[in-house]
């Protein structure tokens, strides 16, 4: 459920309900839930539009960590008729192959996260900002 600042940047901005071909520079204010706002919607598009590859860069890997496990909280309670259990769950990479899907979270000066292949999502944390 949203709260009252993403309903007012909601609002603000009605050409992200759609989500594809956006891009946004958010300046981070603290705790404000833009991190799971973000996330979230770029879940859903991952788990509802195959051939969907989706990446958030943090800023160190206690951050990829701690965004990798808000993912799969995502995952763990998606109502049970909407639910694809992922072929890989490793570190930092949800993969669904039956809809040829995948989620990376990963951190900056990381060699393994965003090499190869076309992301259609792209969420960086970028010091005070949010990039997607």
């Amino acid at each position: 459920m949203e709260n009252s600042a993403q309903l007012r940047y909601i609002d603000d901005n009605p050409k992200l309900i759609d989500f594809r071909g956006n891009r946004e520079i958010i300046l981070k204010a603290r705790q404000m839930g833009f991190s799971t706002f973000i996330a979230a919607k770029m879940f859903v598009d991952t788990v509802t539009t195959p051939n969907t590859q989706s990446i958030i860069i943090a800023q160190d890997e206690t951050q990829s960590k701690r965004i990798f496990q808000m993912i799969k909280r995502f995952q763990d309670n998606l109502p049970e008729d909407r639910k694809i259990k992922p072929d890989n769950d490793s570190s930092g990479e949800l993969v669904w192959k039956s809809i040829d899907s995948a989620f990376y979270v990963g951190w900056a000066g990381s060699k393994k996260v965003g090499r190869g292949g076309t992301i259609n999502n792209a969420h960086l944390k970028i010091g005070r900002a949010h990039v997607w």
